[in-house]
């Protein structure tokens, strides 16, 4: 239906997370072998055909530990078609974002997490914080969760947004694009080959 509806659809990847009591039963563990994860990727991916991108749940034991991220971000990048990759950032010391790009995906960074915390105040700060974030940058990645007070706020505030002077966007829309690398060789007549 999202995709129907004519939104962006993104698979959210459970990753093992730094407290092991809070993982999701589905987290990539750290130190999976490659055919697990692409096995595992493979699956997440055909049981949502329509997504064009991928996010990582939970995560931060995983996406901060950097040859586990690499093995992930290799198997998402020889997938037959594109997918994008946004860093939830579930810790400061993840390593996805930077392995994505290293990998040729396509990647963006979350800077706000609108409902860290519950309650409607808290919602509502993080709310403003996501606003400021994009008054000041130019534009913010954020990640809600379907809490009633969450949706309650998105229901009353999105409207609103074109009128505050903002425009939503699909997560495509705030990608970095992966380095490409320009090779300069010198042969041995001294010109040089590009």
């Amino acid at each position: 239906r999202a995709h129907a509806a004519g939104h962006e659809v993104m698979l959210h990847m459970p990753m093992e997370p730094f407290d092991g009591r809070q993982a999701d039963a589905r987290a990539l563990p750290v130190g999976s072998p490659a055919e697990t994860v692409r096995r595992r990727l493979d699956a997440a991916l055909a049981a949502l055909p329509r997504a064009t991108g991928v996010n990582n749940h939970q995560g931060s034991r995983y996406t901060a530990d950097a040859a586990s991220i690499d093995t992930f971000m290799r198997a998402l990048a020889a997938q037959p078609r594109p997918y994008f990759f946004v860093d939830s950032r579930t810790t400061a010391a993840t390593r996805a974002y930077r392995s994505a790009l290293d990998h040729g995906i396509a990647a963006a960074e979350r800077h706000v997490f609108i409902d860290a915390q519950r309650g409607r105040s808290a919602v509502r700060a993080g709310w403003q914080r996501w606003l400021a974030h994009a008054r000041r940058t130019g534009n913010a990645v954020a990640i809600v969760h379907p809490y009633p007070e969450s949706l309650a706020l998105l229901e009353a505030e999105l409207p609103r947004l074109r009128a505050l002077g903002f425009e939503l966007v699909p997560p495509s829309a705030l990608l970095d694009e992966p380095r490409r690398l320009s090779v300069r060789a010198t042969s041995t007549t001294g010109r040089q080959a590009r």
